[in-house]
């Protein structure tokens, strides 16, 4: 991975499951890579995008767990967090 603080990823014609698998071939691993959608309702449809693709997802709120998913939350519950890489 580049060593950088955070990047910020602007995608619109990857999908977020698309996304999540070029950062792992960059060597990103999942637990430092976060998706954030505009609102709690489109949740739901890109978890069932990335289980599609046996990507697994955890909210915000469970940051620090031990988890090797990536984070999926909204951009307004995510404000003040970190994490290596942003998806938005």
């Amino acid at each position: 991975p580049k060593n950088v603080s955070c990047q910020e990823v602007l995608f619109s014609s990857l999908s977020a499951a698309d996304m999540v698998l070029q950062l792992r071939r960059e060597g990103y691993l999942d637990s430092e890579i976060a998706i954030l959608v505009r609102n709690k309702e489109t949740i739901a449809s890109v978890e069932s995008l990335l289980l599609e693709e046996d990507i697994e997802s955890r909210p915000a709120a469970e940051l620090f767990s031990k988890s090797d998913s990536v984070i999926l939350e909204s951009i307004e519950r995510f404000k003040g967090l970190d994490s290596p890489v942003v998806v938005i």
